[in-house]
Order: C-alpha cells, then sequence, then structure tokens
C-alpha cells in the first residue's frame, strides 16, 4: 500500500467542541466550538501559520510540522456530523484464505461489495459521524478492493484499524 501519512490530522465538531486527533499516534485535544470557523478560515486563507489555539493543540498532540509543507495540507476538516457513531466495525469481504472448522463464514461465498457501493457506505458512515473504522472480514487483507477501501476511509478522516488473521 502507497505511504498515506499525510493529511494525518483530522478536526472533528462536536457537541462537547472542536476534536482535533493525530492520526499518527492516536492522541487528541478538545478546542472551544468557536474554534471550528477559525480552523475553517485559517485553511481557506491558506495562512503561513496555524491560528494560536490550533499551533498549540497540534504539538499537544505531537505532531510535528515538516518544514517543507505548509500546515493546512495536513488536517482533514471534518463537518459537524448529522448522528453521533463514533465507532464502527465493518466486514468489508467474506474472502478468507484459512477455513477454520470453528469459523462461521466456512460456508459463506466470498463476496464484498463493489467500489461504488462501499464509497456509498463510507460517505453515510462520515455524515453519521464515525471517527474510528475497524475493518475486518473474513481475511480484510485478502479483499481484492482493500486499499481502495482504506484510502477512501482515510481520505475521509477516519481513524482506522484493521482486524486480520496475519497470515
Amino acid at each position: 500500500m502507497t505511504n498515506i501519512v499525510s493529511r494525518a490530522l483530522v478536526s472533528l465538531p462536536r457537541e462537547e467542541g472542536l476534536l482535533l486527533i493525530n492520526r499518527n499516534n492516536l492522541r487528541a485535544a478538545l478546542l472551544p466550538s468557536e474554534a471550528v470557523a477559525n480552523l475553517e478560515d485559517a485553511v481557506a486563507a491558506r495562512t503561513p501559520y496555524p491560528p494560536g489555539e490550533f499551533g498549540d493543540a497540534i504539538a499537544e498532540i505531537g505532531f510535528a510540522i515538516p518544514p517543507d509543507s505548509p500546515w493546512y495540507v495536513h488536517i482533514v476538516l471534518r463537518d459537524r456530523p448529522a448522528a453521533n457513531f463514533g465507532r464502527v466495525t465493518w466486514e468489508i469481504t467474506e474472502r478468507c484464505n484459512f477455513r477454520c472448522v470453528h469459523c462461521y463464514l466456512d460456508e459463506k461465498e466470498q463476496r464484498g461489495l463493489p467500489l461504488t457501493q462501499r464509497l456509498q457506505v463510507l460517505d453515510k458512515l462520515e455524515r453519521a459521524g464515525c471517527l474510528w473504522l475497524q475493518i475486518t472480514g473474513g481475511e480484510a487483507l485478502a479483499d481484492p478492493l482493500f486499499e481502495e477501501t482504506y484510502r477512501a476511509a482515510w481520505e475521509r478522516g477516519m481513524v482506522i484499524s484493521v482486524l486480520t488473521n496475519g497470515a
């Protein structure tokens, strides 16, 4: 999979304030609700430095802005969610490289959604406020659309974990 370290920061407006998350180390900071407009304005204006409160929060959550790139390319600005689904587990495929006697997938067809439907699911999860997405399967890494699915979730500002059998 291609390295997708950029856009490591996610800002997610919540009822209690603006949640700023570093996806590289899972550290987070909560800023006041009024900070949402300040951040959006600074990103839109492509200011040379993040607004003071964000610079402090970015440092607090352990993200060092690389000197060769502007700060705003490292952040995903999420919209205020319609709901508050913080965590979702998604079985993206029934495909598996093992045939364990105890597994419920033993007699299943090895199928999953086509990419267009997966993108629709991810759009709905994003609007519902999904922040933490756990991808599983069968064997998620055996899915032929795994990389595209992972990348699309990352681009939507989700923190992703993958359950795998390791084979």
